[in-house]
């Protein structure tokens, strides 16, 4: 497979920013749930005042805007990538697994970083100060409490790593 300067330096970029996306996604998720009680309710912990859980969401708004920035450049790249070597496909397995993981997964985590905005903007433009308010309970704690949100980011997850362990070991060659 003889790749290009330009395809060479766009795969680079989308390998640093998905890495970024990875990395955030990890540290958004730690910093979620550090709030919640270690049970499968989803309680939010009891000795956590509302200044401690906001400033918790401040760190997580300001984490999201880089992950989703990543995520959004890498399928930028993704997607001009996939026309120009969509001819290698038949011959690199590991190739053609990758963009068909990274495009299964792009409606969950599209819409994870609308839920993302959507905090956002209520946290950084509206300057909401209070956790009981219905923009971060509906943008944030019920999208923890979502069996179905959950469980979805968490297997776009898994896929994500999955498309980066294709990337290293490029499995699949047809030789």
């Amino acid at each position: 497979m003889n790749l290009s300067y330009l395809q060479k330096t766009l795969i680079s970029i989308a390998l640093i920013c998905f890495v970024f996306f990875l990395g955030g996604t990890v540290i958004r998720s730690a910093i979620a749930f550090d709030l919640f009680l270690p049970n499968a309710n989803f309680e939010l912990k009891h000795e956590f005042t509302n200044e401690m859980r906001m400033q918790s969401m401040y760190v997580y708004a300001i984490t999201a805007f880089y992950t989703d920035f990543g995520y959004g450049i890498t399928f930028l790249i993704m997607t001009s990538l996939l026309f120009s070597l969509k001819r290698y496909f038949k011959q690199e397995g590991w190739l053609f697994m990758i963009f068909v993981l990274f495009f299964l997964t792009a409606p969950i985590n599209a819409f994870t970083i609308y839920y993302d905005y959507k905090l956002n903007e209520a946290i950084m433009y509206n300057h909401l100060t209070d956790f009981k308010v219905w923009d971060v309970q509906h943008w944030f704690v019920e999208r923890y409490k979502d069996l179905s949100i959950n469980s979805a980011s968490t297997i776009s997850f898994f896929a994500s790593i999955t498309c980066l362990v294709f990337l290293i070991w490029q499995p699949l060659k047809k030789h």
